[in-house]
């Protein structure tokens, strides 16, 4: 199975135990009260040079980037389809 992200447009490097992991929800065949129409995945991703450029490597400490504080446009694609169209991304933590 082939797995591509897409963060800014670019193309990050995903490990062999990176998973993402897609929960399918019908509202049709739930009670209304608890219809939930968000979602929020974290993944993890390796700390790879390509990786660190694209997050204009606001891991290192005397990085001065807005790029943590901002939402960026993600998309996922699945063996060439795209599951995932118009995802909002986020950098939570660098370790």
């Amino acid at each position: 199975m082939r797995n591509e992200l897409f963060i800014d447009g670019v193309k990050v490097d995903l490990g062999e135990d990176t998973r993402i992991v897609l929960n399918y929800k019908s509202n049709l065949f739930s009670d209304l009260s608890k219809i939930v129409s968000n979602n929020s995945y974290t993944i993890k991703l390796p700390k790879t040079i390509h990786n660190q450029r694209i997050i204009e490597h606001a891991d290192t400490p005397s990085c001065n980037t807005a790029y943590p504080r901002k939402f960026h446009h993600a998309r996922y694609f699945r063996n060439g389809i795209e599951v995932i169209s118009n995802a909002k991304a986020v950098l939570l933590s660098v370790s």
